[in-house]
């Protein structure tokens, strides 16, 4: 996970920027991050990692897990922090981020709601 998400843990995840965010430091960690904790038919390699918001949301997402006790929440709190410092004509990579948490998180809620039951393996796995 990036680095900005420990410094906003260690501090008890108070509404701050951590100091000197990086937009192209924290724009590649968030993506190789995000690409990790997808399920393995989603995974794209390391220059291809854009692509995730094409590869499509269908499959089983028995795969997917949130790492640590934030899970989700650490992943909006890094794509706020890279928008906030994104340059205003260069925002196509974090649009494409935004639009492919959405996209999973319809996917995941599109499941449970199909299968209230389905055991959806959520793991807490360290990174």
């Amino acid at each position: 996970r990036p680095s900005a998400v420990s410094w906003w843990i260690n501090r008890g995840r108070k509404d701050a920027v951590p100091p000197n965010v990086e937009v192209s430091k924290i724009k590649m960690q968030w993506w190789a991050w995000w690409n990790s904790i997808q399920p393995e038919w989603r995974r794209r390699g390391q220059d291809d990692l854009r692509s995730l918001s094409r590869a499509g949301v269908r499959g089983d997402w028995d795969g997917f897990w949130l790492p640590g006790v934030n899970g989700l929440l650490s992943v909006l709190i890094c794509l706020v922090w890279w928008g906030r410092e994104e340059n205003a004509s260069n925002t196509g990579s974090w649009i494409s981020a935004c639009q492919d948490v959405k996209c999973v998180v319809d996917a995941v809620h599109a499941e449970i709601r199909e299968n209230p039951f389905v055991n959806l393996t959520i793991s807490s796995k360290a990174n």
